[in-house]
């Protein structure tokens, strides 16, 4: 029920009126003065107060200006023992809920005071709502603040969003574009814009067919299922040409999606656009790559089968010229010895693409090459063939094989002059040249530093552009079978490679074509300072000291034994290295060197010779082969070898090797 609260001075009529109203249920306590009933007010408010209009100290109308205050919204009753007119009105203005007089009865009183606490709960609920409401409002528009921020925040997100969106698809690295359903372009970016070659304002409003029209039947070929089956059509690879730059074949990858309506119906199509014609050109060179190392290593393995076919020829040669009579013996042998160098010659050349530079490198003179080389062409290319020389003074000399060098100009100039069926100019030029940082971004392969700049220019029929990338793969020629191999700028780039240097080329159909050669320089040496050893040594007899040949092929170990026991040597033969091994036991004592094969069954050359050094560490030991000594040297390393044999060799060339070994000059 509520709280009551009972203001008058007369004990028995406060205990009297709190007694009605606790057995109506109400909660009620009792004051004696104004000051009394306000103190408990602000300990506890009640909801109804019935007090004396005349009390100690104030007045009821006093007290109950000051109830209005404490308490406003509390049901205030008046009493009084001495009604008027004027004190009830009084008692009204003030606030007053009611005016009752005394004496009280309890049922008037009891309803009076039920009014009142229905009005104060009335009230209650009435301000209950009014709060409920006023805090419904202020919730409402704190929800309202807070979705208007988050649309603002969110509205801010999707420009910033829409604007990274724009400046992407401005510069993205790929093309992108849209076409509405008749195939005319709608929207394109720079990229794509930059691929196809003409500017974005050109291509809006056409159609593909006026835009690309030597690629328009391959693309509509794409997206007319795309446009009616609403199929997507991811990592697409197209290849052509475009308008601005004909004659040059292009590769592109290409993603083309379905554009489509709020509604769902397809309005179009859009697509991206990355184009990968280096790459692809990169993926070429690469399975060129891998083909040139498969050819390599069976070259490899061809040039060692030959080098053993070869060389019992160019021995035996040089022994029966030795026994020849008569001239044409002479020449037949001559025949012979021709043929097989030159054979020896196509080894090398194989071997040179398959491995790169051989032998020991020295500093070479690059302009005395040139100069020997203009001899030779001098006298041997047609007339209408006019060569000419510019080698710079003080030219820079190079480390590199004096040989391989000279086959390099040989065959650079022999393609040239082919070039030339019905005469030209040939002109070699050799010049000092730093490179620097910038050239080397612009040349893949080159590395800075001082080079010599070695140029063969022709005024022939030029290289066709698409066979340009071409050229230096083995066996690749456009010449008939009898006029070349394919090997001439196989060997010429594997030359190169092998010193260190690079290549450019420059070809214009019907112009010529220009061949630029770098290699790495010494700029303290030049052609002055530069120069080569030549040394030759006559075999002494051979005293009778016993050699081991160690060899599997039958033909080399005979001829070698023939070679060596005619200048006095005393030879053994082992057919594989479990017969030199067995043979060494036996004879160790006596044997004074061993000459072995690198390749060979059941145990290699390698094994042999570490067999030797534990039992003899000083024995001499000669290791032939068919292949480059550079591909063997590394393993045999700290074994000792005195020489190294590369076959084919001649008769000469074992017994200058022989006697190095064996008959130290002083």
């Amino acid at each position: 029920m509520a709280q009551l609260l009972v203001v008058d001075d007369e004990k028995s009529i406060r205990l009297t009126l709190a007694e009605f109203l606790r057995v109506d249920g109400h909660t009620v306590r009792v004051a004696a003065t104004a000051a009394a009933a306000l103190q408990l007010l602000a300990e506890e408010p009640a909801d109804v107060i019935i007090s004396d209009i005349v009390l100690p100290q104030t007045t009821g109308v006093e007290l109950l200006r000051r109830l209005r205050e404490v308490v406003p919204r509390a049901q205030v009753l008046m009493m009084t023992g001495e009604p008027t007119v004027d004190t009830a009105a009084a008692c009204l203005r003030a606030g007053a809920f009611d005016y009752l007089i005394k004496p009280l009865t309890k049922g008037p009183l009891l309803q009076v005071v039920r009014q009142a606490v229905r009005l104060k709960a009335m009230d209650d609920e009435r301000m209950r709502l009014v709060e409920s409401n006023r805090q419904y409002q202020q919730d409402l528009e704190k929800q309202v603040e807070c979705r208007t921020t988050e649309l603002r925040q969110s509205e801010q997100r999707v420009r910033e969003q829409y604007e990274e969106l724009e400046l992407l698809y401005k510069y993205a690295p790929v093309g992108l574009f849209a076409v509405d359903r008749d195939l005319r372009y709608v929207r394109i970016n720079e990229r794509l814009a930059e691929i196809n070659g003409f500017p974005v304002s050109y291509h809006l409003g056409r159609t593909v067919r006026q835009v690309l029209p030597g690629l328009a039947e391959r693309l509509l070929a794409i997206w007319v299922p795309v446009l009616e089956r609403g199929e997507a059509v991811f990592n697409c690879e197209v290849s052509g040409e475009t308008p601005t730059l004909p004659g040059q074949r292009r590769h592109w990858l290409s993603n083309f999606l379905p554009w489509r309506s709020l509604s769902g119906e397809i309005i179009g199509l859009v697509g991206s656009v990355l184009e990968v014609t280096e790459q692809k050109r990169m993926e070429s060179q690469f399975l060129r790559a891998q083909r040139l190392e498969s050819v390599g290593r069976l070259a490899s393995g061809i040039a060692h089968d030959l080098n053993n076919i070869l060389s019992p020829i160019m021995m035996a040669t040089s022994m029966l010229r030795d026994e020849a009579r008569n001239q044409e013996d002479l020449a037949m042998l001559d025949t012979i010895d021709t043929n097989a160098r030159r054979g020896a010659e196509i080894v090398k050349q194989v071997l040179t693409f398959a491995r790169g530079s051989e032998g020991p490198k020295i500093p070479v003179a690059l302009g005395r090459l040139v100069r020997e080389l203009g001899k030779v062409i001098r006298e041997t290319f047609p007339k209408a063939i006019h060569f000419e020389t510019e080698i710079q003074a003080h030219a820079w000399s190079v480390l590199g094989d004096n040989t391989h060098l000279y086959q390099l100009l040989l065959n650079l100039c022999v393609n040239a002059a082919d070039a030339m069926p019905t005469g030209g100019r040939l002109k070699v030029t050799l010049e000092n040249i730093t490179v620097d940082e910038p050239f080397v971004r612009l040349n893949p392969g080159a590395q800075a530093g001082p080079h010599v700049c070695l140029t063969v220019a022709d005024t022939g029929t030029g290289i066709p552009p698409e066979l340009l990338d071409k050229i230096f793969d083995p066996f690749f020629t456009t010449k008939s079978a009898e006029k070349g191999t394919g090997l001439g700028l196989a060997t010429v780039i594997g030359i190169v490679k092998g010193h260190g240097g690079f290549i450019q080329v420059g070809s214009r159909l019907d112009q010529g074509t220009q061949f630029r050669i770098y290699l790495p320089a010494l700029p303290e040496k030049n052609e002055a300072a530069a120069g080569e050893m030549v040394s030759s040594v006559k075999p002494p007899p051979g005293g009778q000291k016993v050699v081991l040949v160690v060899d599997d092929e039958e033909c080399v170990r005979d001829i070698t034994r023939r070679t060596l026991e005619k200048h006095g040597y005393t030879v053994l033969l082992a057919a594989d290295g479990i017969q030199a091994i067995t043979l060494l036991r036996e004879r160790v004592q006596e044997i004074k060197m061993v000459i072995t094969d690198m390749s060979m069954p059941l145990m290699d050359g390698e094994a042999v010779i570490r067999a030797i050094r534990q039992m003899d560490a000083d024995l001499p030991v000669v290791a032939m082969s068919g292949l480059a000594p550079q591909i063997f040297a590394l393993q045999l390393e700290g074994l000792h070898i005195q020489h190294i044999l590369t076959k084919p060799f001649s008769s000469g060339d074992l017994l200058q090797a022989v006697t190095t070994v064996l008959h130290p000059q002083p």
